[in-house]
């Protein structure tokens, strides 16, 4: 059997679920923080957002052209006649 309330009973009841909705919402926000942390830890402060990174660009085009010139110089040769059949020996002469 249903139980249907009558509009004097929602309206008395009305303040109860605001109560309990507002507790399950409390229990959801501690139960967020304790999962997915504070979001305290991932901010930095205004001395780590200030910090000096000059020579950073420098550095990484020295890198990039160090692994440029890596690869330049990692080019397989020409196949000559003498290696093409997987023969590493020299031709012999006539």
């Amino acid at each position: 059997m249903i139980h249907v309330l009558t509009p004097e009973q929602k309206i008395a009841e009305h303040p109860l679920l605001l109560q309990r909705v507002a507790a399950l919402e409390a229990k959801l926000a501690w139960f967020q923080k304790q999962v997915f942390g504070g979001g305290k830890s991932e901010k930095l402060d205004v001395t780590q957002r200030q910090l000096d990174f000059a020579g950073v660009d420098q550095v990484r085009m020295a890198v990039g052209e160090k692994n440029r010139e890596d690869h330049l110089r990692a080019q397989p040769k020409a196949r000559t006649a003498a290696n093409a059949s997987g023969n590493l020996r020299a031709c012999p002469r006539d």
